[in-house]
């Protein structure tokens, strides 16, 4: 993995399969979770890789966005959670998801785009 340093572990891009686990992840979702592509590709869920939470519920089914996407064939869908890196701490960000139908409809692949809300531009005061 290639260190990252300041903002450039803003934004992270996940791509996951059917069953929401990950089959390529950027350098800024290895800076996020704390693991490289390497070993989580085809090996870990997303929710097994991001443990995401809202107000302090695991997102697990269908309260995961992402989940739901697939599930109800959505085009996308977005949420605001809090993901746990692998030294435990806990970072909140803002998360879109794309899905990819096939040519039968079927979902194939998900793209899920994390933006860290605790970087994010103070807006100027008006």
């Amino acid at each position: 993995m290639t260190p990252r340093t300041g903002h450039q572990d803003s934004e992270a891009l996940i791509i996951v399969d059917e069953n929401r686990k990950v089959v390529w992840m950027d350098q800024g979702a290895e800076a996020l979770s704390g693991r490289t592509n390497s070993e989580v590709a085809g090996h870990d869920f997303c929710y097994g890789l991001f443990h995401c939470e809202d107000g302090g519920q695991r997102l697990y089914g269908e309260a995961c966005p992402g989940f739901r996407g697939f599930g109800q064939r959505l085009t996308e869908a977005t949420g605001n959670y809090s993901v746990e890196r692998s030294d435990g701490t806990r970072v909140p960000v803002a998360a879109e998801y794309r899905f990819l139908q096939g040519h039968d409809g079927d979902h194939q692949l998900g793209l899920i785009r994390m933006r860290r809300r605790d970087r994010e531009a103070a807006s100027p005061p008006v």
